[in-house]
């Protein structure tokens, strides 16, 4: 079991975003990542989820977001954020992880969850991601600010 995350570092002026695992909670991992000397500016976590073989589900989002790598040897990609959020969901379904008795296991709940939203302007219902970023979201059917 272990996470895979999101992080983003604003001292690039390009949208690429990290997409990594750890065994520890995600917000270690980014202040080891932001104190590493080699890195200019601090990475700021985004988005994480747990999975179960953290190594083959960060394999598996890292094959879903092969099109848009930056480099083949960093696990840094050039996707839309709503595309690698996409990708860390899929991986979430397929290496769930199962807790509770043998006699009534139960998939662990994701901590980052998605709620109902209805736009006030023209009433149609939204379901948005929280994620550990300020975003603007727009409605799908009039393209109002929620």
């Amino acid at each position: 079991m272990g996470w895979l995350y999101v992080v983003r570092n604003a001292a690039l002026k390009e949208a690429v975003f990290k997409v990594g695992e750890t065994s520890r909670f995600p917000t270690q991992r980014v202040k080891e990542l932001s104190s590493e000397t080699g890195v200019f500016g601090s990475f700021e976590l985004m988005y994480y989820i747990h999975v179960g073989e953290r190594k083959r589900a960060e394999a598996y989002a890292h094959e879903l977001l092969s099109d848009s790598r930056v480099s083949r040897s960093k696990e840094f990609f050039g996707a839309p954020l709503a595309q690698v959020l996409q990708a860390l969901d899929e991986t979430a379904r397929i290496f769930t992880v199962v807790a509770g008795t043998r006699r009534k296991p139960e998939p662990l709940p994701q901590p980052m969850l998605i709620r109902s939203v209805t736009c006030q302007v023209c009433a149609a219902e939204q379901n948005v991601r929280e994620l550990l970023i300020n975003v603007r979201v727009k409605c799908r059917d009039c393209g109002q600010e929620l």
